[in-house]
C-alpha cells in the first residue's frame, strides 16, 4: 500500500494512493490539497503554460483530441490561443502533465473541469486513464 501525506482543509492527512485517487470536497468544508510531494497543476498553472508554450510535447495533440474530437485545426500553441478559456486550459493541463511524467515528477490536477462543458469533461476521464498509464497524474482534486 503507497501512502503519501497531504494537507486537507489546513489538517494533516494520511492518504492510500492508488492509479488515480480522486479526492472531492464535502460540503461546507474548506478544501484546498496542499502537496509538498506533487505539483497541483490549476487553471492559472495551465492558462499561463498554454500562454508561453513554444513547443509541445508529442503526446500532447493525440490527448487534447480526446477532450475535442471534433477540432478540425492543428493542435499547436497559436492556433489554441485564439480559441476559448476551455480549450486553452485543456491544453496546458495536458503538457504539463507530460511534462511531469517525462521528469518523473508527481503531479495532481485541481479541478481540471474548470471551463468546461460537461461533454469536454468526459473527455478528461479518458485523458486521466492514458496519462495513467504513461505512470503520471493520479491525485485529482475536484
Amino acid at each position: 500500500m503507497t501512502t503519501e501525506r497531504i494537507m486537507l482543509g489546513g489538517e494533516e492527512q494520511t492518504i492510500q494512493v492508488q492509479p488515480i485517487t480522486l479526492i472531492v470536497k464535502a460540503p461546507n468544508t474548506p478544501f484546498d490539497v496542499q502537496t509538498p510531494e506533487r505539483l497541483m497543476i490549476d487553471a492559472r498553472l495551465t492558462l499561463a503554460h498554454t500562454a508561453e508554450v513554444i513547443t509541445l510535447h508529442p503526446k500532447t495533440e493525440g490527448l487534447f483530441r480526446l477532450v475535442f474530437p471534433k477540432y478540425d485545426r492543428a493542435v499547436t500553441p497559436d492556433e489554441i490561443r485564439r480559441e476559448g478559456v476551455g480549450m486553452r486550459h485543456v491544453l496546458g493541463l495536458i503538457d504539463l502533465s507530460l511534462q511531469c511524467i517525462d521528469d518523473e515528477r508527481k503531479c495532481g490536477w485541481r479541478y481540471p473541469e474548470s471551463f468546461l462543458h460537461p461533454a469536454a469533461q468526459v473527455g478528461l476521464a479518458d485523458v486521466l486513464i492514458a496519462l495513467v498509464g504513461c505512470d503520471g497524474v493520479g491525485l485529482v482534486e475536484g
